[in-house]
């Protein structure tokens, strides 16, 4: 069993098209099981920066231009969101 995990600079990894204005409707929807391709439309429709990956998870990062910033861990055996934290956009 082995973990890639890899290092990144925050502010490099931000786009203007991701949104986390509105974090408190995602956990509602993460909580009732969200894949990662509804996650990511729901906050911009950007792919994440995969930052970790092991036998069980992949997690990814995304960054908004706007100063907020969000990890989402999802189980490969149904790529559905189980834990994310960050904050939303400060601007």
């Amino acid at each position: 069993k082995a973990t890639i995990i890899a290092s990144y600079n925050k502010k490099k990894l931000a786009n203007r098209k991701v949104d986390l204005s509105n974090l408190n409707s995602l956990k509602k929807k993460v909580s009732s099981g969200i894949t990662y391709d509804k996650f990511k439309e729901e906050i911009g429709g950007v792919d994440g920066t995969l930052i970790e990956k092991s036998e069980s998870s992949n997690k990814y990062f995304w960054a908004s231009k706007d100063g907020g910033y969000i990890t989402a861990i999802f189980k490969n055996k149904d790529n559905k969101c189980f834990y994310f934290y960050g904050y939303g956009d400060v601007r």
